[in-house]
């Protein structure tokens, strides 16, 4: 009986810190929910430009990498190139209403600094539903949001701030932030 009682009294602060953790995973999560999906920004198809705009190579370059992953195709009509959704994209596109790759959820939580009033809350993230077609390499290279979210993976840090209120819980306050710039 004596071994056992031992034992239980030494895993008593990592069950304690377990299921503390658990509220801030909860509470932190909660933030990070009410934040839009992660999407490309193109609410608005088939997209068309002049070749000649100024501003024509930036967005070839961004629609050229959606046809390399197989959710637009391409054609020139006279001095305008049209970009449509294949399928694919079609399909990608009507669950949001834009290409969207996920939401962040919260991974592993590294440290939690608190006082009385408040504190913070040190966690990385992973991405939840994060679809092919984001990870295809030429999606990464023309948009770097998408490529700069996902080399965080588990390793981009973020802090979220929180007040302490009562009965022992907590309030986050403002939205997580990025600690470390990875690029």
């Amino acid at each position: 009986m004596k071994p056992l009682y031992l034992t239980l009294l030494l895993l008593m602060p990592f069950i304690s810190h377990s299921a503390n953790n658990s509220m801030y995973i909860k509470k932190i999560q909660e933030s990070l929910d009410k934040q839009p999906p992660l999407c490309l920004g193109t609410t608005v198809w088939p997209v068309h430009i002049p070749t000649q705009d100024i501003s024509y190579g930036y967005i070839n370059a961004k629609m050229e990498a959606l046809t390399d992953a197989e959710l637009t195709h391409s054609k020139i009509i006279g001095k305008q190139k049209t970009w449509q959704l294949t399928s694919l994209g079609l399909k990608e596109f009507n669950k949001y209403g834009d290409l969207c790759y996920g939401k962040r959820v919260v991974e592993h939580i590294e440290r939690i600094y608190q006082n009385k009033k408040s504190g913070s809350v040190i966690f990385d993230y992973s991405i939840s539903s994060l679809p092919s077609w984001a990870r295809h390499p030429s999606v990464r290279f023309a948009y770097t949001d998408v490529d700069n979210l996902i080399s965080g993976i588990k390793t981009a840090r973020y802090q979220a701030n929180f007040k302490n209120i009562p009965a022992g819980k907590i309030e986050i306050v403002g939205e997580p932030y990025q600690l470390d710039l990875l690029y």
